[in-house]
C-alpha cells in the first residue's frame, strides 16, 4: 500500500489540474483505499501504523509517522472543472434610420439694376431661367410676379432660355427687379436696354480707298471664305453692290410685323464690309450673315434692345460667323456680355463702335466689353472724330468720317461715325482670318495694336487707342503668326 503525505496531496489537489489528479492516483494503492498519514511533528515522520510505530515501508520512505491520517478515495474524487469559455459575440450594429434630406433652396437670381441715366424699355424685363419649364409653367411663374411673357427662345450660347417679359401692373423696372431677388427658378434678370446705331451724319467727300490703300490690299487678301455677322437694321439685299454678298438673313423683330424693311444703317455697314461692285469694300469676298435687331424710320432713329441683340448674336454664331460687327452703342449689359463671352470662347471675334456721344460720355457697350475690339473714327487727315467717345477701352482707330456707302433703293450716300469705322475693321479682321484661321480675339487685338500707325499721345491713349489701323501690316502679321505657329 502506498502512503501519500496529506500535505503534499492537498497541495496537488489545490492546484486543480490534470497533473495533480494523475499524481494523486499514482500514489494510491491499485484497486483499493489509500490511507495517508499527516506528517508528524517530530521532525522524522514514518508512513503506516499508529504514531511512533514503524511503517512497513519505513525502510523505503524513512522517518517516523506523526499525526492522524485522512483517507481519500480517488475514485470518488471529482476534480474542479474549468469554467466554460463563453464566446462574446458583439451586437450587430443597427443602421441609423434614414433622415430625409431637406430640400435645398435654389440660389438667388443675379439681378442687374439699370445704371443711373441709362436707356431701357420702361415696361419690359429680360430674364433667363435656371431650369427647363414648359410654356404653361413659365407663364404661371411670371404671372405670380405680375409679368406677362412676350416671347422666349433657347439660346445656343450657353443653352439657356431667354425670356422677354412685360410688367403688367405699372410698377417701375427697378421695383419689379427687386421683387425677383427670391425667385429661385430665375437665373438672371435685367432691364431690356436700348441701343442706338452709331451713325452720325452725312457729308461730302471720299478718301477711304486711298487711306487704306485698298487696291494694293486686295492683291494680298479679300476675306474669301470668311463669314461676317452684321447685327444691325434691315439690309437692302437687292442693292446692286450687295448682290452675292449675303448668304443669310434673320429678323429678330419679325414678331413686330413688317418683315425686314431696308434701312440706311444696315445697308451701309454691310456695303462697307463686303460690297461686290461699284463700291470698294474692305473685304469684297467675305460672306455676310445679316441679322435685323434694330428698327427706325431713319438712320438716326434706329433702336434695338438687349433681347433682340442677344437673339441675333446667337443666330449669327450658330450659322458659322467668325467675325461679328456691332456698330451700335448703349449701356453696360450683363446678358449681352455673357453671350459675347461664350461667342469669344467659340472663336468668334466681335468688333464694335466706340460710340458717338462725345469726349465726356461714359464708356459705351458692347465696345467697352473686354471681349470686344472697340473702334473709334478718324477723318481724311487722321484727326479724331470730334463726337467720338474716349476711354481706355478704345483699341484702334479707322477711317469713319465722310465715307461713301450703299443706301436703300440702289443708291449711295455719305456717312460719318464710329459705326462705319468699326465696319472697316471687321473687314480687315476677315482678311486676317483668311490668312490665319487660327486667330482668336486676343491675337487679333495684339496684331492690330502692334501694326497700327501711332496717333495722338505716344503709346496707347484713350482717344486713338493703339493708333490708326494699318491693314496691310496687320494682314502680313497674321500670315507671319501662322508660319511661326507651324
Amino acid at each position: 500500500m502506498f502512503a501519500v503525505r496529506s500535505r503534499e496531496l492537498h497541495a496537488l489537489l489545490r492546484r486543480g489540474s490534470a497533473l495533480a489528479l494523475i499524481a494523486a492516483a499514482g500514489l494510491c494503492l491499485e484497486g483499493g483505499l489509500a490511507r495517508a498519514e499527516t506528517t508528524g511533528t517530530d521532525g522524522g515522520g514514518n508512513y503506516g501504523g499508529d504514531r511512533g510505530k514503524p511503517s512497513e515501508r519505513h525502510d523505503q520512505f524513512g522517518g517516523s509517522g506523526g499525526g492522524r491520517g485522512d483517507w481519500i478515495n480517488p475514485a470518488l474524487y471529482t476534480p474542479p472543472q474549468p469554467k466554460p469559455v463563453i464566446e462574446v459575440v458583439p451586437p450587430r450594429p443597427v443602421p441609423p434610420k434614414p433622415v430625409a434630406a431637406k430640400p435645398q433652396p435654389l440660389p438667388r437670381p443675379v439681378i442687374t439694376l439699370p445704371p443711373l441715366g441709362s436707356d431701357y424699355v420702361r415696361d419690359q424685363l429680360v430674364l433667363t431661367l435656371r431650369g427647363n419649364l414648359d410654356d404653361a409653367a413659365l407663364r404661371r411663374l411670371l404671372a405670380r410676379q405680375r409679368l406677362q411673357v412676350i416671347e422666349f427662345k433657347r439660346s445656343s450660347l450657353g443653352g439657356v432660355v431667354v425670356v422677354k417679359a412685360r410688367i403688367t401692373d405699372g410698377l417701375s423696372v427697378e421695383r419689379v427687379l427687386g421683387s425677383l431677388r427670391t425667385t429661385g427658378e430665375l437665373a438672371f434678370a435685367q432691364p431690356n436696354f436700348n441701343y442706338r446705331l452709331s451713325l452720325a451724319s452725312n457729308a461730302a467727300g471720299q478718301y477711304v480707298v486711298k487711306a487704306m490703300d485698298l487696291e494694293a490690299l486686295h492683291k494680298a487678301a479679300t476675306g474669301k471664305g470668311v463669314t461676317v455677322g452684321v447685327i444691325d437694321s434691315g439690309v437692302d439685299a437687292g442693292h446692286p453692290a450687295l448682290v452675292g454678298a449675303l448668304i443669310g438673313q434673320y429678323d429678330a423683330l419679325a414678331d413686330a410685323g413688317g418683315g425686314q424693311p431696308a434701312h440706311e444703317h444696315g445697308t451701309a455697314m454691310t456695303g462697307a464690309i463686303a460690297a461686290r461692285t461699284d463700291l470698294e469694300a474692305i473685304a469684297p469676298d467675305a460672306q455676310v450673315l445679316a441679322a435685323r435687331a434694330f428698327a427706325g424710320k431713319s438712320q438716326a432713329s434706329g433702336q434695338g434692345t438687349s433681347y433682340d441683340v442677344v437673339e441675333s448674336l446667337d443666330w449669327a454664331v450658330a450659322k458659322g460667323a467668325r467675325v461679328v460687327n456691332m456698330s451700335f452703342a448703349g449701356p453696360k449689359d450683363a446678358l449681352l456680355s455673357r453671350s459675347i463671352a461664350r461667342a469669344t470662347a467659340n472663336g468668334v471675334i466681335c468688333v464694335a463702335a466706340a460710340g458717338n456721344d462725345g469726349p465726356g460720355a461714359p464708356a459705351a457697350y458692347p465696345g467697352a466689353d473686354p471681349n470686344v475690339i472697340a473702334v473709334t473714327a478718324t477723318d481724311d487727315l487722321g484727326r479724331l472724330y470730334g463726337k467720338a467717345n474716349r476711354g481706355g477701352y478704345v483699341a484702334v482707330a479707322a477711317p469713319g468720317v465722310d465715307i461713301l456707302v450703299a443706301a436703300p433703293g440702289g443708291t449711295y450716300t455719305l456717312t460719318t461715325g464710329t459705326s462705319v469705322a468699326a465696319a472697316h475693321v471687321s473687314g480687315v479682321v476677315a482678311m486676317m482670318l483668311e490668312k490665319n484661321p487660327r486667330l482668336r480675339t486676343g491675337d487679333v487685338r495684339k496684331l492690330l495694336a502692334t501694326t497700327a500707325t501711332e496717333a495722338g499721345a505716344p503709346g496707347v491713349d484713350p482717344e486713338f487707342g493703339a493708333g490708326i489701323i494699318n491693314a496691310a501690316k496687320a494682314i502680313d502679321a497674321a500670315q507671319v503668326a501662322k508660319v511661326a505657329a507651324n
